[in-house]
C-alpha cells in the first residue's frame, strides 16, 4: 500500500492520509497486424507490462503467430524477422475473406482477433494549388473519391513535404492538415480541426457514390520554399483506406497525440480488437501521388 502524506494542514488537516491502492496489471501480449493490397501481412509483437513498470514495451521475436482465412484452406505462420516484427504473404483472392490471427508465447494467454479483406479499391484523383494563410503558403488538396458500395471504407488523408537545399541537405516532414468539410470526422479529437498529422473520413456519407473532399495542408518549412535556399520541393498526398478497427485505433491515436498531458483531461481509450491482449488487427490499402512543387 502506497500512502501520500498530506503537508498541508490548511487543505487536509496534519495527520490525514490518502491511500492509494497497488495497481495490479498482469502483462499481457500486444500486436499491431495488417493486411495490405498486395495480400501481405505484417504484424509487430510485443508484450505489454503494468503501467508501474517504466520498461512498458519488450519487443518478443520467438512467438508463433498463425493466420488462416475463413474457409480453412489456407494456413500458415508468420516469419519471424529482428525486434518483433513479423510477415507472410498471403494467397491472392478477388473475393472478399476472413482472416483470423492467433499468437502463442510461453507464459501468456493465446490472442486472436479476426478481419474482413475487401479486394477491390476504390478510386482517387487528387488536384491541388497554393494559397496564402497567415504569411505562409499553404495547399489546398481536393480528393475525389469514386467510392465501392457496399463496402465499408475509412479512409485517412495525410501530406509529407520533402526539402532539398542548394547544400545538399535534404529535409522532409508531415504537414499539419484541417478540414471543415462535413463528411470529415475530426471533429472529436481535438477542438479546432487544426495541426492534425491526418484526416479522418468514413464512407457512411457517400457509401457507393463520388464525393469531393477537401482538405488543407501546411508546414513552417514552406516559408524557405521561394528562397534561394531551397534547390526543389516535392509533396506526397497519401490515402489510406483502412478497416474499421484499424481506423478507430489511429482515430484515438491521433486523438491521444492532441489532447495533451493534463490532470484535467479525459482519460482516452485505445480501441482494440485482439481478445486476450491489446493492439489492433485490420486491413489497409494505400495510394499516393506526388506533386513537384519547385
Amino acid at each position: 500500500m502506497i500512502l501520500i502524506t498530506c503537508l498541508s494542514a490548511l487543505f487536509f488537516g496534519c495527520d490525514r492520509q490518502i491511500p492509494i491502492p497497488n495497481i495490479d496489471s498482469k502483462p499481457v501480449l500486444s500486436i499491431n497486424a495488417f493486411i495490405n493490397d498486395s495480400l501481405g501481412i505484417s504484424a509487430r509483437l510485443s508484450t505489454s507490462e503494468s503501467i508501474q513498470n517504466f520498461d512498458t514495451i519488450n519487443p518478443i521475436t520467438d512467438a508463433i503467430i498463425t493466420i488462416q482465412n475463413g474457409d480453412n484452406s489456407f494456413k500458415s505462420d508468420l516469419i519471424s524477422h529482428e525486434n518483433g516484427f513479423y510477415t507472410l504473404d498471403l494467397p491472392k483472392t478477388d473475393k472478399k475473406m476472413d482472416f483470423k490471427i492467433t499468437t502463442s508465447y510461453e507464459g501468456y494467454a493465446d490472442i486472436f482477433a479476426t478481419t474482413t479483406f475487401y479486394p477491390k479499391p476504390s478510386q482517387f484523383k487528387i488536384d491541388t494549388h497554393a494559397i496564402q494563410f497567415s504569411g505562409a503558403p499553404m495547399y489546398e488538396i481536393k480528393v475525389q473519391i469514386e467510392d465501392i458500395e457496399s463496402t465499408p471504407n475509412y479512409y485517412l488523408f495525410e501530406a509529407n513535404f520533402h526539402l532539398t537545399y542548394k547544400n545538399g541537405i535534404k529535409k522532409s516532414s508531415k504537414s499539419y492538415t484541417f478540414s471543415n468539410h462535413p463528411f470529415v470526422e475530426n471533429k472529436d479529437i481535438i477542438v479546432d480541426n487544426f495541426e492534425l498529422s491526418r484526416i479522418f473520413i468514413s464512407d457512411k456519407f457517400f457509401d457507393g457514390q463520388s464525393a469531393e473532399i477537401p482538405f488543407f495542408a501546411q508546414d513552417t518549412n514552406l516559408i524557405l520554399l521561394q528562397s534561394n535556399l531551397v534547390e526543389s520541393c516535392e509533396m506526397d498526398i497519401d490515402i489510406t483506406s483502412v478497416s474499421k478497427e484499424v481506423y478507430q485505433y489511429f482515430k484515438a491515436l491521433e486523438r491521444l497525440k492532441n489532447i495533451g498531458s493534463s490532470n484535467f483531461t479525459t482519460t482516452i481509450q485505445i480501441p482494440s480488437n485482439i481478445e486476450n491482449g491489446t493492439g489492433v488487427f485490420g486491413t489497409l490499402m494505400h495510394y499516393k501521388k506526388v506533386f513537384v512543387l519547385k
